[in-house]
């Protein structure tokens, strides 16, 4: 939709979209900006889980993978967590979307 677009309607004419919604709807692009805005106002974006763009980030992703695993081994270590508890919950739980579909 473009400005031209939205210009050409009547006064009775409405629209559904706003511009530049796609940058806010796609999952994809929400979390970038999220990411983003975060990084520039941490004080102010700690609403949302950790967030990463698969596959391009998948190596942040092993990264975060692989220090959970260590705190777990560590509490298990220290007593903090007994082996039964651990085989129990999951070390690591993502919810994966698709980039495009719903």
């Amino acid at each position: 939709m473009t400005p031209d677009f939205l210009v050409s309607l009547s006064n009775k004419q409405r629209v559904n979209h706003y511009l530049g919604m796609y940058n806010i709807c796609r999952k994809s692009t929400l979390g970038m900006h999220l990411k983003r805005f975060a990084k520039e106002f941490p004080d102010h974006f700690k609403f949302f889980p950790p967030t990463w763009i698969y596959p391009a980030e998948f190596h942040d992703i092993q990264e975060y993978t692989k220090k959970k695993f260590e705190k777990r081994k560590e509490k298990i270590e220290m007593g903090k967590l007994s082996e039964a508890q651990a085989e129990k919950e999951p070390v690591v739980l993502y919810i994966c979307k698709p980039e495009s579909g719903s």
